[in-house]
């Protein structure tokens, strides 16, 4: 039997197989374990989270108003960046369409 394998498998070449598997199932494979490997991080991420869950609220309460304080200067000087931009951007697109409109 293994003699026969060797010859299908020099007759249809190497790139038919993957991990002594063909092609097919082996990405079947490969997706089957990254599925399962994302399912075990998730279920272990999530037991840690519950057993530290007193030791991580100060933490992550932390971390979620200090982000709030820094983002909201930042989010307002973007907003007025934008405006500028916009208006400059509406400015220009007005000039081109009057030009074509004479054309």
């Amino acid at each position: 039997v293994l003699s026969q394998a060797l010859v299908w498998a020099q007759r249809h070449g190497p790139q038919h197989f993957v991990f002594g598997r063909p092609l097919r199932r082996a990405r079947l494979a490969i997706c089957e374990v990254e599925m399962l490997s994302a399912l075990f991080s998730f279920i272990v991420g999530a037991g840690i989270g519950a057993f530290n869950a007193e030791a991580l609220k100060p933490c992550l309460s932390d971390t979620f108003h200090l982000s709030k304080q820094k983002a909201a200067p930042l989010a307002k000087s973007m907003s007025v960046k934008a405006s500028s931009s916009a208006a400059a951007a509406s400015a220009a697109i007005k000039e081109k369409v009057a030009t074509l409109r004479q054309k």
